[in-house]
């Protein structure tokens, strides 16, 4: 009987391995097709890989400001920003805190005004099949006040990517001899041009930042649930002049 018992014993444990020896080089067999195939599940996954490339975007530092000896501006950077909606309801991780437009309508009333835009335009950008999209064309190039206003819409989805600078001298002429100038670089990057502006160059211009992300060639979208790598802009210092 005890033989009988175990031989029962052994045949299924047996089994129970042959059925994972099955399962196993089930997996290897399935991995090994995806990798030499050129399609898996009627996609083309040479093409797919092909079109995915890596983003990066500048995240542009605030130049420092010049001031005479009254604390009055004599130089300033002006910001400028381009306006986006976020759509994909995968971008929301807890529905108490919305990060994707929501009230298509609602949004699309409150932002018209604001972006001179009508609302079956905004509507016709929101209700787009996309990750993302531009709020073009008022959305484009928009100054602090009207991203300040938008801001305290607070609608979930709308967000902001700012976009080169400017320098404005509050003055105009008045000392530009010796305050000098600063343009934009090919980079995107204000360099500073004789006097102060080009002498004090490393402290007021700070250091950009950058973002990087994952899209499919044919979008300018990131790819939804893709990691990113995000390195914050060091503003520059500003800058009071004295009398000795």
């Amino acid at each position: 009987m005890k033989k009988v018992k175990t031989i029962k014993i052994n045949k299924f444990i047996m089994g129970l391995i042959l059925i994972v020896f099955l399962l196993f080089g089930a997996i290897i067999a399935k991995l090994s097709y995806i990798v030499l195939a050129d399609k898996v599940d009627g996609i083309n996954l040479k093409e797919k890989r092909a079109s995915i490339t890596t983003v990066e975007t500048t995240l542009y530092a605030s130049r420092g400001s010049i001031y005479d000896i009254n604390g009055e501006e004599l130089a300033t950077s002006v910001n400028s920003y381009d306006v986006i909606a976020y759509l994909s309801p995968s971008r929301t991780t807890d529905a108490s805190n919305p990060r994707h437009v929501v009230d298509k309508d609602l949004t699309a009333k409150e932002l018209a005004p604001i972006l001179n835009m009508s609302e079956e335009r905004i509507l016709e950008l929101l209700n787009k099949s996309v990750y993302q999209t531009e709020m073009a064309p008022g959305g484009r190039g928009i100054s602090e006040i009207i991203k300040s206003q938008i801001e305290a819409l607070d609608l979930p989805g709308i967000d902001f990517i700012q976009q080169s600078k400017k320098r404005y001298y509050n003055k105009s002429t008045f000392a530009s001899y010796i305050i000098g100038y600063a343009k934009n670089n090919s980079d995107g990057k204000l360099v500073g041009e004789l006097g102060i502006e080009g002498y004090y160059d490393d402290i007021l211009s700070g250091t950009n930042g950058y973002r990087k992300y994952l899209k499919y060639t044919s979008s300018n979208y990131q790819i939804p649930n893709t990691p990113e790598e995000v390195v914050d802009a060091v503003d520059g210092e500003d800058i009071y002049l004295t009398i000795d």
